[in-house]
């Protein structure tokens, strides 16, 4: 291996920096309904698990990783979050050493540094939800295509499987990302080396044979979101830059997108007149990914969120590690870096910012301000978020009732419709909007206490305690 192909101690500083980094960021206490949803999920045996995901929008592999995890680890916070910092974790790791090995030592470690601090990555790296374990999937899907492409191992193929697999089974995103690596591997081997089909079109049925048992429900839940409302709002012009805004953004440095959206479009001119096939091609993957989410969108219904988009994070990086690397000027190089670095480490540090305790969060102590509540009556506007916040910190026993639930998608077992109520309860901790009162309908006779406003991730409500006199 030559002096350029083996790994630096940077490399090993650079997982030393991301583990302690993910590993803080694990401490965050800021839950949101979308991990609610997740803790709620793991107490549930893996045969329930794939019944009840069968009725959500999610496939139910990152479940049973996470559930995997935390029966070996301990169910807690900390310790799935954590699992989501390990998953970013193993593509620097992983990322880092190929990277070095088929391209170069500046690239490897180009690509660490900026996935690392990437903002739009970032902000999933310690959430429970499966945008890291698909991040995973979807960066090694297309690490084993570039390898197929250079040794024709069978490993190789075997390993562009799996990853395509897990891919496919975590979000249906990463199965159309996936997908999309699977056309440009065949489009490749069609055009310069035909000799690699025999193995694609092998890949590509045990892919669809071992998919099998999933297509049914993934056809059920299309049938359904066709023809039922749906929560992804419509696309439009404007929505589309705020997104991109979004995507390029480092702690609201208004300049910052502006640069960052102009060198990608100098280094896709750069890598296109040195004819450097690989990274185009890893930027082509969520192009064509974010192209095919807003097209049905806009023609058919919503059905595409920007963040459906990280699981393509590591080839966006790669892409731009590349290509800075290919920049002749050392100064200018530098420069690009540099200010690429400043502007994510200031986003660290406001990521930083969640770990923080804060009084006005919703959680156990809020709820302890509440313990002697029999039930929780969720009467705010976005009931369905605030129902399953309160149901991860409220006691197991304690019910919450609230105006609507999510059916047979539910996990969880102490939320229940409001009209089942059995208006027994001497005690309710009751959650209004800001500055609304309780509805005197649905509590006569009850003396009401503000105990005061919280928010929890998105939503901001008043909490009450009712009591019979």
């Amino acid at each position: 291996m030559t002096k350029q192909k083996r790994l630096p101690s940077a490399y090993c500083l650079l997982l030393l920096a991301a583990a302690v980094i993910y590993g803080v960021l694990a401490l965050s206490d800021n839950i949101w309904a979308d991990e609610a949803y997740t803790f709620a999920m793991l107490p549930h045996s893996f045969g329930e698990i794939w019944q009840i995901t069968a009725a959500d929008v999610h496939p139910p592999l990152y479940y049973f990783a996470a559930k995997l995890f935390t029966a070996a680890f301990g169910y807690s916070q900390y310790s799935l979050r954590l699992f989501s910092g390990i998953c970013y974790w193993l593509i620097l790791a992983i990322g880092g050493a190929q990277l070095t090995r088929l391209f170069s030592r500046k690239t490897g470690l180009l690509f660490m540094a900026l996935y690392l601090l990437f903002p739009f990555s970032l902000e999933h790296a310690a959430e429970a939800r499966m945008y890291s374990f698909a991040s995973l999937a979807v960066f090694l899907c297309a690490l084993f295509a570039y390898r197929v492409w250079l040794t024709e191992r069978s490993t190789d193929w075997i390993g562009f499987v799996v990853s395509g697999l897990c891919a496919g089974y975590t979000h249906y995103f990463a199965l159309v990302s996936a997908g999309v690596i699977y056309g440009l591997l065949f489009l490749c081997c069609l055009i310069r080396r035909r000799k690699l089909l025999k193995g694609w079109f092998f890949a590509a049925a045990a892919t669809i044979i071992l998919y099998l048992p999933w297509l049914k429900c993934l056809l059920e839940q299309l049938a359904y979101k066709a023809s039922n409302e749906y929560w992804i709002g419509a696309i439009t012009i404007q929505s589309l830059l705020n997104d991109l805004i979004y995507l390029l953004h480092a702690n609201g440095f208004s300049a910052f997108p502006l640069f960052f959206g102009l060198l990608g479009l100098g280094l896709v001119i750069r890598l296109a007149r040195k004819k450097a096939a690989a990274p185009l091609l890893a930027l082509s993957v969520p192009v064509i990914t974010l192209a095919l989410g807003v097209g049905i969108s806009m023609i058919m219904r919503p059905i595409f969120i920007l963040r459906y988009l990280v699981p393509c994070g590591p080839l966006i990086i790669f892409f731009v590690a590349y290509g800075i690397d290919t920049i002749g000027r050392e100064a200018l190089r530098g420069g690009v870096v540099t200010l690429m670095l400043a502007a994510f480490c200031s986003n660290l540090i406001f990521a930083l910012e969640d770990i923080l305790p804060n009084p006005e969060k919703f959680g156990a102590a809020a709820v302890s301000q509440a313990e002697q509540a029999e039930a929780y009556v969720i009467q705010v506007s976005n009931h369905l978020h605030v129902s399953q916040v309160v149901a991860y910190y409220a006691a197991p026993q304690v019910p919450v009732y609230t105006p609507e639930t999510l059916g047979a998608a539910s996990p969880y077992e102490n939320i229940h419709l409001l009209e089942e109520r059995p208006e027994e309860e001497r005690c309710l901790a009751v959650l209004t909007d800001p500055d609304t009162e309780p509805d005197d309908s649905l509590f006569s006779g009850y003396r009401g206490t503000k105990l005061g406003t919280y928010f929890a991730a998105y939503d901001t409500f008043d909490l009450w305690l009712l009591e019979l006199p």
